[in-house]
């Protein structure tokens, strides 16, 4: 099996032509999504539209195998589309596939989907290269797993096993840790648990009470390279929730400002990533699992197992147990289907049903089983932390100096009975804003990311449709920002601005934030129509209580004539319900109002897309 292994993104190739190796001693393994209405990522939209082309050459012996990600309930018309052009075309081109095509599908379970794939994978690149049949194959299981997941009822097929034999005992995994004498165990005689699988980590104690631990700024150190580039520790200025009497669910908004970051700046469609952190009684749990000091300083690695496989360490060196768990690993996010295995001490497991849906968590598994974990096992294994996105609610022409943030405190209920929270938005929401009375200044690590797709029109008399629903509405805000700007800036306003039309969805009338600013955007002229939805909790006939895609196919004929004049769309929300309602309504609407069959609906709102006429902010 092939040792050394690169990841890249498809666009980081100098030329589409160069994506691929051509060499029997690589594989080319090609991992995609599908956006809009069965269109390619925008990464790697040039290698998309190079392949489409008479002119696309492999240039030799290229060995390539391909996953894609779709959800065949959210978009079942374009469900993985694709990986399935990439995996055939690359085929047309003379290119050898070693591994059956896989498709994942994140309306069931896309992490057991990736598992089974990858483990066959790696049995193929042992045993040399695919072929055809194996395509044939996976095009079968495909077409079965699309009928199964359309005709069962869900949780209909229970596949778990709970025979006995597939439960190892505490011997079976004591065997594969040692005690051997370690500097900062917890242990009296000072030895702790070594991994016999993973690398050795070299640990240093170095609590002499001199200094507070957790460090907040320990990443930021000039030898460290665990953020982003242009990550800063931005001030809070303000965080809030928008309505008082709404409950625990209301929208939040947080400001931070950028002030004393010469060069930095934003645009209206911009994005913030934000790096959250796990909070210290959940740091504390894991920390009182395993047998070390959460003090003690990790170093690198001492050794590396005598299994021959070398194994870098993911996470930075130079700092504590306790500030890699806190800051380094997203303690919150379920385990993979093989650790979750290891962790409960099975061979057999129904990884959607007992890990997937119920959001089990790493700890959960360990305690539910008993057995023992190495801090090497727990450092290799734990999701690394990764920052989330945030779309920007404010405009560099009101506000150069800030950026505001729009966010929805997240709090369930998982199929087992337990409340989860979101780590990164209760993160945000337990953040207090700077005061005349704060001894420390509370920031958070964030970096502004451009997003030039989702730009307003360059063109100022360009008409706009602005949808949006829940959350969706942080950036409808930064446009309608940026349109009361514009006309502010307007010597003699005379109705050169583009016509703005507002749609709106909110849970209910209670959760409806931004109305005033709203209606001073009407007053202002810098929107011209404004529809608001609420899905529940109207209390008068006057309330429009439907979803907002509804209202939408309420207006159908104007919305479709103001596609046809050349207008701009902008969809911001969830992307599995809110991005795939809105596009069964825009095709319903094409389809009704200029007679279009289902395909020529499609080919619209495509061409829209790559007009950029069509542009989506949405994520889940």
């Amino acid at each position: 099996v092939t040792e050394d292994i690169s990841v890249s993104a498809i666009n980081e190739a100098r030329s589409p032509e160069e994506v691929t190796v051509s060499s029997p001693d690589v594989a080319n393994i090609f991992i995609t999504s599908v956006t809009g209405v069965g269109e390619p990522p925008e990464n790697a939209r040039d290698f998309y539209n190079w392949l489409r082309t008479d002119d696309a050459n492999l240039g030799g012996d290229v060995r390539y195998a391909v996953f894609g990600c779709g959800n065949l309930v959210a978009h079942p018309n374009n469900y993985n589309v694709i990986g399935k052009y990439i995996n055939q075309r690359m085929e047309e081109l003379g290119g050898q596939r070693i591994h059956e095509l896989g498709l994942g599908d994140d309306s069931d379970c896309i992490e057991d989907d990736f598992d089974n794939w990858t483990s066959k994978l790696i049995e193929s690149l042992g045993s040399g290269p695919g072929t055809n049949e194996a395509s044939e194959s996976s095009e079968k299981s495909a077409e079965k797993k699309n009928s199964d997941t359309l005709n069962a009822d869900a949780g209909a097929v229970d596949t778990s096993r709970t025979s006995s034999a597939e439960r190892s005992t505490s011997e079976d995994a004591d065997h594969l840790h040692r005690l051997e004498d370690c500097e900062g165990s917890k242990q009296e005689d000072g030895k702790r648990r070594i991994s016999s699988t993973y690398p050795r980590l070299k640990l240093t104690c170095v609590d002499d009470g001199s200094r507070d631990l957790p460090r907040p700024d320990v990443l930021f150190r000039d030898n460290m390279s665990f953020y982003q580039p242009d990550t800063r520790r931005m001030p809070i200025i303000s965080n809030r929730a928008l309505r008082s009497t709404a409950g625990e669910y209301i929208m939040h908004e947080m400001i931070v400002s950028i002030e004393d970051f010469p060069g930095l700046s934003y645009e209206a469609g911009d994005h913030l990533i934000v790096y959250p952190r796990n909070a210290q009684c959940t740091t504390d749990a894991y920390l009182d699992i395993i047998d070390v000091q959460g003090s003690a300083m990790i170093e690198g690695i001492q050794a590396q197992p005598t299994d021959g496989k070398d194994r870098i360490y993911p996470h930075p060196r130079g700092i504590t147990v306790e500030e890699t768990l806190m800051y380094c690993c997203d303690l919150g996010a379920p385990p993979s289907p093989s650790f979750s295995r290891k962790l409960l001490g099975r061979k057999e497991l129904n990884y959607k049903k007992d890990v997937a849906e119920p959001r089990r968590t790493v700890i959960e598994l360990i305690k539910e089983s008993g057995l023992p974990i190495s801090l090497e096992e727990l450092l290799f294994n734990l999701t690394p932390m990764q920052p989330r996105y945030y779309s920007i609610a404010s405009s560099p022409l009101a506000h150069p100096q800030n950026i505001y943030l729009t966010y929805r405190p997240v709090k369930y209920i998982t199929s087992r009975g337990s409340l989860r929270e979101g780590l990164c938005s209760s993160y945000l929401k337990n953040m207090h804003e700077i005061t005349e009375d704060s001894t420390t200044t509370p920031h958070i690590a964030a970096a502004v990311k451009a997003n030039p797709t989702f730009r307003l029109p360059k063109d100022d008399s360009t008409p706009i449709l602005l949808v949006a629903g829940g959350c969706g509405i942080a950036p409808i805000r930064a446009f309608v920002e940026e349109r009361m700007a514009r006309v502010a800036r307007m010597e003699d306003f005379n109705g050169s601005l583009g016509e703005t039309y507002l749609y709106l969805g909110f849970r209910s009338p209670a959760d409806e934030v931004y109305r005033r600013y709203f209606r001073k955007a009407l007053k202002v002229g810098a929107i011209t129509e404004a529809h608001i939805s609420y899905t529940k909790g109207c209390t008068s006939p006057d309330q429009n209580c439907r979803f907002v895609s509804d209202t939408l196919r309420k207006n159908g004929k104007f919305v479709i004539d103001f596609l046809g004049n050349g207008g701009h769309v902008y969809l911001c929300g969830g992307a599995r319900q809110f991005g795939a309602a809105m596009e069964r309504a825009l095709l319903e609407m094409l389809q009704e109002h200029k007679d279009f069959s289902i395909d020529e609906a499609e080919d619209f709102l495509r061409k829209m897309l790559r007009e950029g006429r069509l542009a989506e902010d949405l994520a889940d």
